[in-house]
Formats: structure tokens, C-alpha cells, sequence
């Protein structure tokens, strides 16, 4: 009797123990599938987080708000897009599909949209890294957004390169062409000039009509936008280019200025800074190319810390150069920011910069340096015609949400699996999920809809019957078999079991 009482006792407390546990530590079904998925795990310690979508309900919490909609995606409607962000897996393919979003952890898991590209994303599979995967963004809108526009007006920005128009004259009109991209009622932009007066002068950074830096108010109408660009001019003297950097990433969104006012208020808009100019860095008659390594160096360390920061001061950077680079078919190197003269020019560190390198191009290293630590894009164009286009890729397309695809070998479905999901240069910020394949069951298999040649969709739960129902008929016929036979042997053979009789 003890014994069973102790039984007893311990079945009720393990009822007990799982109605009181945390129904969202406990792996959830997943649709059309015999697996279950866990709670997505965030890693600690960022301003931002992958927010993986891991259940219809989530979805639906996430897109409950149908201002927000793709209908090129979608014709069908807001169902269709649900089943898109469901979580999909396949044994059969080892195909896993999972749809995230990014959000703001620092302010109630507020909707953050980026210009994410595949080359921003990372997936791993049980922490090993996959290296060809699909990724699809969805929703593309425009956040609110404030363009800090630094200008180069260094003498070299009145040459006319053999034309009409002097090159701050096409800046001018390529700026008024774009008029729509950098004002309108999502966009703001601050427009500011940058040079160094004379050799070993101090760098200046100014409002177009000589204003400190710090009251540069931004532009909100498009016929103000375009009245401030007339404003444009050029002047003698050096281009301060990292120093500029410098400043924009730095104070002028940190301090109280009239940009970091507009970034904190209503709007709660991010930071955009481009860059134009049409040289090297320098500020000294006799500065060499190797002279500007340690200052590109603190350039991009300082970019790398403004990119930790909240988001209306995290700054994205443009950099926009007029001619050709000294050195084509240059690339940035992945996250290295210390740079010697030998990496910024070669063979070329000890040439001065002031009427001799410059002469042979612009500096498209260091441009492509600053904008690929600062989460940006650098645009090299000789051809001035180019430029209007050029600068409309500097407002790129932002989504609301994201879909990763791959595959790994169905060896690997066979146990229990993590699929992480990372962001590796706009941010840090990394979720890892748990997905866990049935142990006995292993249905439906996906399909493949019409013209799709390499990804299945869940097949439907319905064709998983094919299996249960027969073998539910089986144990059912094994009920009845024994009993039958029994009877029917009994019958054949006209046995009975014999009857006693008491007798009187």
C-alpha cells in the first residue's frame, strides 16, 4: 500500500509541476510538421535583437497592423502573408525556412527597418555556418530619416574639367534632381560645407552660409531644400575629410545641436550622412598618402563606436566621390579598421598628397573604407551624369520584415537542431532557435508548387494519414483478433466449457 501511495503522490506532483511551468519554455508544435520548436533565445548585450517569428501567433501579433503591407508580395491578402511567415521545416530535404524582423530592444521592441542585404546576414545550423542560403526581404518602407549632407568646398570643387559647369555646379543640379529623396514627409536633410582655409589651418565644418555647425537646422520643405542649395559655392584651401567624419558621427549627434534635437523629437528619425567630394584627405601643403593612415584609423574606430549607439544616433555613411580612384577594383577588407600606410597606398606612402596624388585620382580606398565600417555604400562615378542616379542609391530601400532559406544534409535533421539567425555589420545582434524532429514520426513530406524548382512547402497534415490510419486499423484488428478466433474455434469444434452439478 505504500508503495502505492507513494505512486500516487508522484504522479500528482508531476501534474502539478507542468501546469505550473512556464508554457513558453516548453517547445511548441510547429504547422504541418511532427516537429516542435522552442522559445527564440536573443543574445545579451544589444541595443537591437533578431525577433524570429516562430509561430502562427506571432506572426499574427507581428502583422496585426495591416497599414504595413506588401501587396506585390501578396495579392491574396493578409492570410497569405501569415502562411509565408509561418516557420516551415522538411526532413525529407533537410530544408529549414525562417522569418524574422528587428527590433529595438531598448525601446518596447519597437520596429526597426534596415536596408539589409544577404551580405548583412549570417545562418548557422546547430552553430556551424551556412554558407548558401536564400534571403528575402518583405515590406519595403521608408522610416523617418534625417540626411546630413557634408559637402567637400575645397578650391578643387570650382574646376570645370574641361565643361561648362564647375563640379560644385553639377553637385548643385544633381542635389536639385533629388530633391524628392532627401525631403519629403519622411525625410529631413541638414546640409552643411567642410574645408581647411589654408596649410596647418584648422578644418571647418559650417552651415552653407557660415553658421556654426552646431545651429545647422534641417530642411523639412523641398522649395527651402532647393533655395539652400544655391548657397553652394567653393572655396580655397584643403578637404578635411576624416576630421569632418569626425564631427557628423560624433558631437553633432550627441551634443545639443540643432540636428540631434531634430534626431530626439516627435520624428524619432535615424541618422543618414553623405559624403561628396572629389579628393584625398589633406590639410597640409605637404602631406604624404602614408600620413593619412593613423587619421583614417581613428576615423573608423570612431564610426564603429557611433554604430553601438542607440538608434537616433547610430549613423549610416555614404561616401560619394567625383572621378576616378587611385587604386580601381579596390575593396574594403571585413571588419579591420587599423590601417597602416602600406594598406591605404601601397607603394605610394611616401608621395605627397597637393598637386601630385591627388592629379592621378581620388582616394576611393579611403572612401570605401569609412562607408563599409559605417553600414553604407561608397559610389566612385568619373561621369557627372551619373551622379543624380548615384545619389538616390544613398536612401535605399528599408523592409519590415525578412525570410531566410537552406538546406543542410537530412543527417542533420535527425536530432535535435539550432538555427541562428545574425546581423554582422549594421548591428550586433544574434537569436538562435531550437527546433526538435519527432523521435517516431517523420510526415509530411514537403511538396513542390508549380515552377518552384529547389524549395518545398509543408505538404498537407492530412497525408500523414496514410500511415496512422492503418496502423490504428492493426492495433484495432489485434483487439478483436484473439477474442474471434477463440469463438470461432469454439463454434467449429462444438466445445463448451462443462457446467457442474451439485448434487442433492
Amino acid at each position: 500500500m505504500r508503495v502505492l501511495d507513494a505512486a500516487k503522490w508522484l504522479v500528482a506532483g508531476t501534474l502539478l509541476f507542468g501546469a505550473c511551468a512556464d508554457p513558453k519554455a516548453t517547445p511548441q508544435p510547429m504547422e504541418n510538421s511532427a516537429y516542435r520548436i522552442g522559445t527564440p533565445d536573443p543574445r545579451d548585450n544589444s541595443d537591437a535583437f533578431v525577433d524570429i517569428l516562430w509561430t502562427r501567433k506571432r506572426c499574427e501579433q507581428v502583422f496585426s497592423n495591416d497599414s504595413i503591407y506588401d501587396e506585390v508580395a501578396f495579392p491574396e491578402g493578409h492570410e497569405q502573408r501569415i502562411d509565408a511567415c509561418v516557420p516551415s521545416v522538411d526532413r525529407a530535404t533537410g530544408q529549414v525556412q525562417m522569418s524574422f524582423r528587428l527590433a529595438q530592444a531598448d525601446n518596447n521592441n519597437k520596429l526597426l527597418m534596415l536596408p539589409l542585404e544577404k551580405k548583412h546576414i549570417e545562418v548557422k545550423h546547430s552553430e556551424r555556418t551556412v554558407n548558401s542560403f536564400e534571403f528575402e526581404p518583405y515590406n519595403p518602407s521608408q522610416p523617418d530619416q534625417l540626411f546630413i549632407l557634408l559637402i567637400d568646398h575645397s578650391a578643387s570643387m570650382t574646376n570645370k574639367d574641361g565643361g561648362d559647369l564647375t563640379r560644385m555646379e553639377r553637385v548643385q543640379e544633381a542635389l536639385k534632381v533629388n530633391t524628392k529623396v532627401f525631403v519629403n514627409d519622411k525625410a529631413a536633410a541638414a546640409v552643411f560645407r567642410f574645408y581647411s582655409p589654408g596649410s596647418g589651418m584648422a578644418p571647418v565644418l559650417e552651415g552653407l552660409e557660415g553658421q556654426k555647425w552646431t545651429d545647422v537646422q534641417p530642411i523639412t520643405k523641398p522649395g527651402a531644400f532647393r533655395q539652400e542649395l544655391q548657397k553652394l559655392g567653393g572655396r580655397q584651401g584643403f578637404t578635411p575629410i576624416y576630421s569632418t567624419i569626425n564631427t557628423a558621427i560624433g558631437p553633432l549627434l550627441d551634443k545639443d545641436t540643432a540636428v540631434s534635437r531634430y534626431l530626439g523629437g516627435a520624428k524619432d528619425a535615424t541618422p543618414t550622412i553623405v559624403l561628396l567630394t572629389d579628393g584625398f584627405n589633406n590639410t597640409r601643403a605637404d602631406e604624404t598618402c602614408g600620413d593619412n593612415a593613423k587619421g583614417l584609423t581613428q576615423a573608423l574606430k570612431a564610426i564603429q563606436f557611433a554604430r553601438r549607439k542607440p538608434p537616433s544616433k547610430r549613423p549610416e555613411v555614404y561616401t560619394v566621390g567625383f572621378g576616378t580612384g587611385y587604386v580601381p577594383g579596390w575593396k574594403a577588407p571585413e571588419d579591420e579598421v587599423d590601417v597602416s600606410p602600406r594598406d591605404l597606398c601601397g607603394s605610394e606612402a611616401g608621395r605627397r598628397i597637393d598637386s601630385d596624388l591627388e592629379d592621378e585620382g581620388i582616394d576611393n580606398i579611403s572612401l570605401q573604407w569609412l562607408a563599409k565600417v559605417g553600414g553604407g555604400q561608397a559610389f566612385i562615378k568619373s561621369d557627372y551624369k551619373e551622379l543624380a542616379e548615384v545619389l538616390k542609391e544613398t536612401a535605399p530601400k528599408r523592409y519590415v520584415w525578412y525570410k531566410v532559406k537552406y538546406k543542410v544534409d537530412p543527417y542533420y535533421h535527425r536530432t535535435s537542431f539550432t538555427t541562428r539567425i545574425s546581423i554582422v555589420q549594421f548591428l550586433a545582434a544574434s537569436t538562435a532557435v531550437e527546433l526538435h524532429p519527432s523521435a517516431w514520426f517523420d510526415a509530411p513530406t514537403g511538396v513542390l508548387p508549380p515552377g518552384e524548382k529547389r524549395w518545398v512547402v509543408p505538404g498537407d497534415m492530412r497525408m500523414a494519414t496514410a500511415f496512422t490510419i492503418p496502423a490504428l486499423a492493426g492495433f484495432i484488428l489485434l483487439t478483436f483478433l484473439g477474442p474471434a478466433m477463440f469463438n470461432t474455434r469454439r463454434a467449429l469444434f462444438r466445445r463448451a466449457k462443462k457446467t457442474s452439478k451439485k448434487k442433492k
